[in-house]
């Protein structure tokens, strides 16, 4: 499907990455379904392989999740797309034993010396260091979930403010990707300025699936009535179908940010 505002924002700032300068973070602030989390994990590709950036974190709420964030990038990675065009960043590290030498789930390495390490914020990550290199970029996706507690968010910042951020090179290129899902989430922080970090951002969003969105009840059923898509990868019939999968309310947090709120979302509870 052809950019949306939203992605051509974001590759702008993609391109705009130099060496050896930090640029200013990038804020994203995308509903579930609007290709967030592909575009943060082509971006890793698209730095590494034309050498912008040499060690990447991809920093996920959980271990698992970081992990299949890694999974997806070395897929590309190892696509026969890739290979036709980058096929030194295609290939895998390996020793002079012909060994693997950095392929495991939670940390990728090519030839051309590009590492990537998945992190999970419950782990307890800790700050390090690949040879000379610390990490010139962080990726920060999906750090906030719907069970969050006010104690659990404040340790993750925590985790974020105090171990991963500080552990970045003077020129680190930090993106922080992530749809608003409730009102004390990191993400929601960061929007109305309640953090008091990467407060140099830009910011991208909030932008909800579908703009002036329209609906009515049918025999127990929500239809959509009206509303712009705000990309044509999640028009109408897309929006329409994950309501029905993943039910109305879940729908309104993971891709409109109509976080849960007194007077809020359960407004349409009949």
């Amino acid at each position: 499907r052809p950019f949306a505002q939203r992605h051509t924002e974001f590759w702008q700032w993609v391109d705009s990455i130099q060496p050896g300068i930090r640029p200013s973070p990038f804020f994203a602030i995308w509903g579930r379904g609007g290709a967030k989390s592909m575009s943060a994990e082509g971006a890793v590709i698209k730095l590494a392989a034309h050498k912008i950036r040499n060690y990447a974190w991809y920093v996920s709420s959980t271990q698992d999740k970081a992990d299949q964030h890694v999974d997806s990038i070395s897929a590309m990675l190892e696509s026969s797309r890739t290979n036709m065009y980058y096929p030194e960043i295609a290939e895998r590290a390996v020793n002079k034993y012909g060994n693997s030498k950095g392929w495991r789930r939670s940390r990728l390495r090519t030839a051309s010396g590009f590492t990537i390490d998945a992190l999970g914020l419950d782990t307890g990550a800790r700050g390090g260091k690949i040879g000379e290199y610390r990490p010139d970029l962080i990726i920060i996706d999906d750090v906030d979930e719907l069970s969050d507690s006010f104690s659990v968010t404040k340790k993750k910042i925590d985790s974020l403010t105090k171990t991963l951020l500080p552990a970045g090179s003077n020129d680190c290129a930090i993106l922080f990707i992530q749809n608003l899902i409730t009102p004390d989430s990191i993400a929601s922080r960061l929007l109305d300025g309640r953090a008091d970090f990467i407060t140099d951002k830009i910011i991208s969003g909030p932008y909800p699936a579908i703009e002036n969105m329209e609906y009515e009840q049918r025999d127990g059923k929500f239809i959509i009535t009206g509303g712009t898509p705000t990309w044509a990868g999640q028009d109408l019939v897309v929006a329409q179908n994950q309501i029905v999968t993943w039910g109305f309310s879940a729908f309104m947090q993971e891709a409109q940010h109509e976080v849960d709120k007194t007077g809020g979302i359960w407004d349409h509870i009949d």
